[in-house]
């Protein structure tokens, strides 16, 4: 009896609203100047995009920044298949030192599990630091040219 009152307890309660997942993956964190790391950014929803994200531009001094690839992402959560999209940005430092860049944010609209109704939400990046370093023996260059022949 009491297993039955506690399970009819737990299908009364309303189910937990999930909550789109920022991923993000970035493959190294110094490069050569002129050299890219790459950047990857992966938004995940318990449904689907209605309209696609916000993206951040990463736009700084000294960097130069492309958007390599977008494309959509699936992924098992919980037994559930979520749907999403990611991005995948080049970011070269064109000079040698730390760049950093702040948290960033992504504007989604996702449809609630539910009703299918536009939800929004707000999603944060992690601040990234980039390094340009430059190859041992050529410090002294002024300016650094990353070339294999001149």
């Amino acid at each position: 009896m009491i297993r039955l009152l506690a399970l009819l307890c737990v299908l009364a309660l309303p189910a937990v609203a999930q909550e789109p997942i920022l991923r993000s993956e970035i493959d190294e964190a110094e490069a050569i100047p002129g050299q890219a790391v790459s950047l990857r950014l992966s938004i995940l929803v318990p449904t689907f995009l209605p309209d696609p994200p916000v993206w951040p531009s990463y736009e700084a001094p000294n960097l130069l920044v492309r958007v390599a690839a977008t494309s959509p992402v699936s992924e098992r959560i919980d037994g559930v298949t979520w749907s999403g999209v990611s991005r995948r940005y080049l970011i070269a430092p064109m000079v040698p030192g730390a760049m950093s860049l702040p948290a960033q944010e992504i504007a989604v609209t996702w449809a609630d599990p539910e009703t299918n109704a536009p939800r929004q939400a707000v999603l944060s990046t992690a601040p990234l630091t980039i390094t340009g370093v430059v190859p041992e023996g050529t410090e002294g260059l002024d300016p650094f040219l990353a070339a294999d022949d001149l």
